[in-house]
């Protein structure tokens, strides 16, 4: 099999050959990820972006946003937005993809900062949160007019083949969502919903992200066509749980626990907890996609202080129980 068709079998429980792997730093990746332009060279989160946020560097990681353009709402009908079909948008991913170099891999685009974050980005974290209350008729309009943006990121994306695209937004503290979860299904599950079926309308897999403690939307998540649940933090939302309710339902793209385990951990703790992962996860032929923690668009593992051999270790783990995934006794 293909490393492309590893993942698509996996997602689809149709029973792959192997554990699918994606550990970058080891030279060893089924999928190939790939992201857009920003509109006139602009960079992703170094200084003002194409949607006019400016961002600073925080903690050595992505940065944050410290000059939000909709810091007040009468900005809005008169705010340049970014044209989602802008020229050169995806000239690097296209000259990647003609080398052919990467025929074989699962091929996923990015649409970052998909709804929620890039509405904070343009209108201000607090001040995003208290217009749900004050400003409601406010947060539609932005919310429509992010989810048209993506959506045409999305059928850009369709145009040059890629077999998935990865959303992003980050909903979850350490204890709980951000908001009540009746809010977000009110307000954000239904432009989530035609993000999502776009993508399915294209035959692309929808992977979503999500740092946090967002275990009360999950079900929602998969309502509205997420396909593959990225678990960076699988011990906080809990590994047991998540299987007991969702194993089988959705697949899941994770890692050894990136707070705890690989930083705290010993070998065998990490070992055990490799393990658990694809005894809960690997579960009617597929549903379970090993990454490295951190090995996404921002490689946080450095800043999290965890060491190289633990990563290392763990993708010798993965690897090893990968190869005989329908043999093993866990």
């Amino acid at each position: 099999m293909t490393k492309k068709e590893i993942v698509m079998r996996t997602i689809r429980f149709q029973r792959p050959e192997r554990l699918s792997i994606s550990f970058p730093s080891q030279n060893d990746d089924d999928i190939c990820s790939l992201d857009y332009n920003q509109m006139d060279n602009q960079e992703l989160c170094v200084g003002r972006d194409e949607w006019g946020c400016v961002w600073r560097a925080f903690d050595k990681t992505i940065g944050n946003v410290f000059i939000h353009p909709l810091d007040n709402w009468n900005k809005l009908k008169k705010y340049p937005f970014p044209n989602p079909n802008s020229k050169n948008r995806f000239d690097n991913a296209r000259k990647v993809l003609e080398t052919g170099e990467i025929k074989d891999y699962y091929i996923m685009g990015s649409v970052n900062f998909t709804l929620f974050e890039r509405m904070h980005f343009l209108r201000g974290f607090n001040e995003l949160l208290m217009d749900i209350y004050l400003n409601p008729s406010k947060i539609l309009a932005l919310a429509e007019i992010v989810t048209d943006f993506q959506v045409e990121i999305i059928k850009g994306w369709a145009k040059l083949g890629v077999d998935g695209l990865t959303f992003s937004d980050d909903w979850g503290t350490q204890n709980d969502l951000i908001i009540n979860p009746s809010e977000w299904k009110n307000i954000f599950e239904p432009f989530y919903s035609n993000i999502f079926g776009v993508a399915h309308e294209h035959n692309l897999d929808v992977f979503f992200h999500s740092d946090g403690q967002i275990f009360k939307i999950i079900p929602d998540l998969i309502e509205c066509g997420v396909d593959v649940l990225e678990i960076p933090q699988p011990r906080l939302i809990g590994i047991e749980r998540l299987s007991r309710e969702f194993a089988g339902r959705i697949a899941f793209y994770g890692c050894v626990d990136k707070q705890t385990t690989m930083v705290y951990g010993n070998f065998d703790e990490i070992e055990t907890e490799v393990k658990l992962l694809i005894k809960s996860f690997f579960v009617n032929n597929g549903g379970f996609i090993a990454r490295e923690p951190g090995g996404g668009y921002f490689s946080d593992y450095k800043v999290l202080e965890i060491k190289p051999e633990k990563v290392n270790f763990a993708y010798e783990i993965f690897k090893r129980e990968g190869e005989h995934i329908y043999m093993n006794d866990f």
